[in-house]
């Protein structure tokens, strides 16, 4: 499955021969970049992958307040981080599929001297696949926070875009917009993340007005649907088969389906797991419907009387 001999590309034939691992960030803090990440483990999870998690968010671990097992690592220190990129070789983790490294914001200088281009050789090297996760939202700052980590990355690395709360609008037939390369292009340095990023653009919805209303009730949402965080342990809450959760998880497992194999170097194990585009459609059509009957905008569908 591995060699040292390549250098990394875009190919699944050559995605197969590494150690996959994904740096997830933006320099700006603040865009949910834990919860957005979160979510796209949950779904390569669900498709049978093998996802090793680990943050450097020490003093406000997110991540591990939404999934299980989660390792803490110390970015900050370099002795630190050598011994966990260096631990991707041993056999505890040689079945992993991909191991995704969440980091804070703000974290960009620290990686730029960690993250030296005789370093990221040598990772090469030794056969490690660096992808980096570019969590975008529509703000200037998170624009100029990801540029810096192309900058640090550019030519060692692999990119991917993960658009947190990802709606712009309408489509002319009514669909939900999400937030792609034209949005991207808007900002000042957009065109270059696309350059990097290709047509690689993973969605994340954004939360509805309920999802945010259990988030204020229910401590721990969107951990509540997915296993491991508060809501899940302390409250016994587990939102996954009610809406409009399910529907919003259909939804992120859907737009994790077509990058899950660039991911890992090999194809979904449970296709089963992947939703049809009908399935989330369909609930966010009822989605729609109750939230008008919510609002007095439709009445409600009656039997109609012999």
């Amino acid at each position: 499955m591995k060699t040292k001999e390549t250098t990394p590309s875009s190919s699944l034939e050559e995605a197969k021969k590494y150690f996959n691992l994904l740096l997830s960030g933006n320099n700006k803090g603040g865009i949910t970049k834990s919860t957005s990440v979160g979510a796209c483990i949950d779904s390569l999870q669900d498709f049978g992958y093998f996802v090793r998690r680990a943050e450097a968010e020490a003093e406000n671990p997110i991540l591990s307040a939404m999934l299980p097992n989660v390792e803490l690592v110390n970015y900050k220190d370099e002795d630190a981080m050598d011994a966990f990129v260096g631990s991707l070789l041993e056999s505890e983790h040689e079945g992993n599929d991909l191991t995704v490294l969440d980091l804070p914001g703000d974290s960009g200088q620290v990686l730029m001297s960690y993250f030296t281009p005789e370093r990221l050789d040598a990772f090469t090297a030794i056969g490690i696949r660096l992808i980096v996760g570019l969590t975008l939202v529509e703000d200037i700052d998170a624009i100029v926070g990801a540029t810096l980590y192309m900058a640090t990355f550019h030519k060692h690395a692999e990119f991917i875009a993960i658009a947190s709360k990802a709606k712009t609008g309408r489509t002319p037939d009514g669909k939900e917009k999400p937030f792609g390369r034209d949005e991207i292009a808007s900002f000042p340095g957009g065109s270059a993340i696309n350059d990097l990023i290709g047509d690689r653009i993973i969605s994340i919805p954004r939360f509805s007005e309920k999802m945010v209303a259990d988030y204020a009730r229910c401590k721990g949402i969107p951990s509540a649907y997915l296993p491991g965080g508060p809501a899940y342990r302390e409250l016994g809450l587990s939102f996954g088969a009610h809406f409009p959760w399910q529907s919003h998880r259909n939804r992120v497992l859907a737009n994790v389906a077509p990058y899950a194999e660039w991911l890992t170097g090999r194809p979904i194990p449970k296709p089963q797991n992947v939703p049809m585009a009908a399935d989330y459609e369909a609930q966010q059509e009822r989605e729609k419907y109750l939230a008008e009957l919510r609002s007095g905008l439709k009445r409600p569908v009656q039997a109609m009387r012999k």
